[in-house]
């Protein structure tokens, strides 16, 4: 509602409009004149170029390689330190960071996070957004003794699935069942895990020349 704001707003939006009508009217101008042949031919590598582009822009390869080089890039101009947060994190491999709010009678509402013992879930609060007043809060790497309140924001990470549960799980009894069953789970796959990485031992082992 601020005038600058919606005066901003304004030239940003003729901006774009500008630079629309005139990559449209670039493209019509390009047709102008022309016999059929060459416009058929031009409209034949205007298709293979925007083809080109999608396929680019959609391959994995290419992206792959993308980030290399401006990771080598940045490695060697900057001193800039370069992560790659989607391996970092394993969010390829199940686990995810997500954002979601504590509506009323949620089973997080009201307790302290050390209470809630969420880590036994795999689960970590990373963030929370409180909302003071007019102005939001941003409260990171909350202690054990921040109190959870209805209308924060929790941003979390942990696997995908048990995020999404946990959003929705409700305070009560159902609360504390859906909670102690998630930690047998989380038990039950950490000894799954554990199991896995036992045997992957041995076989390298194994394979390894004495």
């Amino acid at each position: 509602s601020h005038p600058v704001r919606r005066k901003i707003i304004r030239i940003l939006i003729f901006v774009g409009s500008a630079g629309i009508a005139s990559a449209v009217a670039t493209l019509i101008l390009t047709f102008v004149g022309q016999t059929q042949e060459e416009a058929t031919l031009r409209l034949g590598w205007l298709f293979v170029g925007l083809l080109i582009i999608y396929l680019f822009a959609r391959s994995k390869m290419i992206d792959k390689g993308m980030r290399w080089l401006i990771k080598r890039a940045l490695e060697r101009l900057t001193s800039l330190r370069v992560y790659d947060y989607e391996q970092l994190l394993g969010l390829s491999k199940g686990y995810s960071i997500g954002e979601f709010e504590v509506r009323s009678k949620s089973w997080l509402e009201d307790k302290k996070l050390r209470d809630l013992k969420l880590d036994k879930e795999n689960i970590l609060v990373l963030a929370i957004y409180r909302r003071v007043g007019k102005e939001e809060r941003y409260i990171g790497a909350p202690r054990g003794d921040t109190v959870v309140r209805r209308g924060d924001k929790l941003i979390c990470y942990g696997p995908e699935e048990a995020l999404k549960k946990l959003s929705y799980r409700l305070k009560g009894k159902s609360g504390d069942e859906q909670h102690e069953k998630a930690i047998k789970e989380e038990r039950i796959r950490r000894e799954e895990q554990e199991k896995e990485i036992i045997e992957l031992e041995k076989l390298l082992k194994k394979t390894q020349p004495s």
